[in-house]
């Protein structure tokens, strides 16, 4: 299986010179083109269905139909976009469909409590050691005045100030803007994802497993995972229906929801249909790795 990234010169004006074929999502009758070979070339599945003596092998036209269980299994425009992409580049973004995967994230570095002094640190040879200093003994040698930032020659742009109030006001709701698209990009990479599993493109599935452990992670040193919670909960179901048990990703998710456990309690009636569904196979995973309780019951609370 290969993308158009990774072939050689030969194999790539093989493909190049190769007819279009349509791809048509299941969600809308939006044409999307892809060369014929290399369709073939990075999915055996559709590679059998190509030279299959199908309707759709003489048209050249292949429609995904939509699925019984709605929005969770419909091969949308968006995802079928970002899977050509990958096709021809080895690689996607949520962007180039207008989802935004921008977290706003908050990162503060640990500084002691100064009052009326500082602290700083000297590197000796068992490590470091802190020293204080009162402020009248800091260097007397003149520090030039910063340059200013862009615009004008007296300060700051006036753009450069709307940014920081945004971010104080980031700061202060602990919310942020989100997108108008009704997907959202967690669950787009999941989509992908199945997709992935389903006609056995190894590498885009790692690809968007990648995405997805990245994504959280940058959630995780965001100002707030509230506006978060509804898209982690859609990212867990949909794995948990449609991923196999022996999924490596299915299994890290299931680690993941059991570190984030107090966070997903919040709406513990999701997170009971959440453990209910697929006969209980997430609760399963979830049991692996849920840290036993640090209290015994033999002692009353107090």
């Amino acid at each position: 299986m290969a993308t158009l990234a990774d072939v050689g010169p030969e194999e790539l004006m093989s493909i190049l010179t190769s007819e279009t074929l349509t791809l048509m999502p299941s969600d809308s009758d939006t044409p999307l083109q892809i060369h014929e070979r290399l369709l073939a070339s990075v999915s055996p599945v559709l590679r059998t269905v190509q030279q299959g003596r199908w309707e759709e092998s003489a048209s050249r036209v292949y429609k995904f139909l939509k699925g019984d269980d709605g929005f969770y299994e419909d091969v949308t425009r968006e995802m079928l976009t970002c899977f050509i992409r990958w096709a021809y580049l080895g690689d996607y973004s949520t962007e180039i469909v207008g989802i935004s995967s921008y977290v706003e994230e908050h990162f503060v570095e640990p500084t002691p409590d100064v009052w009326e002094s500082s602290w700083a640190h000297t590197k000796g040879k068992k490590g470091k050691k802190g020293r204080w200093w009162d402020e009248d003994m800091t260097d007397p040698t003149p520090r030039p005045e910063p340059e200013p930032l862009s615009g004008t020659k007296g300060g700051p742009s006036e753009e450069s100030i709307q940014d920081a109030d945004k971010v104080n006001e980031i700061q202060a709701s602990g919310s942020r803007i989100e997108t108008t698209t009704r997907i959202h990009p967690l669950f787009l990479h999941i989509q992908l994802y199945v997709f992935a599993n389903v006609y056995l493109m190894s590498s885009l599935k790692e690809i968007s497993k990648h995405k997805i452990i990245a994504y959280l992670k940058k959630v995780e040193n965001s100002y707030s995972m509230g506006p978060y919670t509804n898209a982690i909960f859609e990212l867990l179901d949909c794995a948990s229906s449609y991923l196999p048990d022996s999924d490596p990703l299915l299994d890290w998710l299931a680690r993941y929801a059991s570190w984030k456990l107090a966070l997903l309690r919040q709406e513990s009636e999701r997170l009971e249909n959440l453990v209910r569904k697929a006969d209980g196979k997430f609760a399963g995973l979830l049991v692996r790795h849920v840290v036993p309780s640090q209290k015994s019951p033999f002692v009353s609370p107090s």
